[in-house]
């Protein structure tokens, strides 16, 4: 968020002078709670994170380090909203650039998607429900457990035409 608020946000907003961002998150830390970046809404710990969610447009999620599957992306995806990351914030995701997910991973590159993206609504409407239709095709519990008992009936059928010697 720094690298964010410090090299994206200020030149988006010149451009941009109504667009708001609005952060939460549980632990805010103190130099956040205090900025006085313009049109920067530090809200911190919400009771309802998918009412948070659908409240706002696009997702931005500028991770610059890190490992494992972003969770808040996927439910941002799941549901409908358009996400802009970088790659290390996409990172575990089966995505396909500007189809379900936008990949920035420069600040200017991120300047630039956002502006398109509150230009094109439309376009933006269409990368977030495909990140939906993404996420339910692989991310969804049935889905998880229906590939698992194809794999596990299919190792049952090799385990079968393994022959034991002792």
């Amino acid at each position: 968020i720094k690298w964010f608020l410090n090299n994206v946000w200020g030149e988006f907003v010149k451009k941009e002078p109504d667009a708001q961002l609005y952060l939460a998150g549980r632990h805010m830390p103190q130099w956040l709670k205090k900025t006085k970046k313009q049109n920067v809404h530090i809200i911190g710990e919400v009771e309802d994170a998918q009412e948070f969610i659908r409240e706002n447009d696009i997702a931005v999620v500028p991770l610059l380090s890190g490992s494992g599957i972003r969770i808040k992306i996927i439910e941002s995806m799941a549901m409908g909203k358009t996400v802009i990351t970088t790659m290390i914030g996409a990172e575990g995701i089966q995505y396909s650039e500007y189809e379900n997910i936008i990949i920035a991973d420069s600040a200017s590159k991120m300047v630039e998607t956002m502006r398109k993206m509150r230009k094109e609504p439309k376009e933006a409407e269409r990368i977030g429900q495909n990140a939906r239709k993404l996420v339910e095709y692989i991310y969804d519990n049935k889905r998880i457990i229906d590939r698992l008992l194809i794999f596990y009936d299919e190792v049952g059928k090799d385990l079968k035409e393994i022959s034991y010697i002792k």
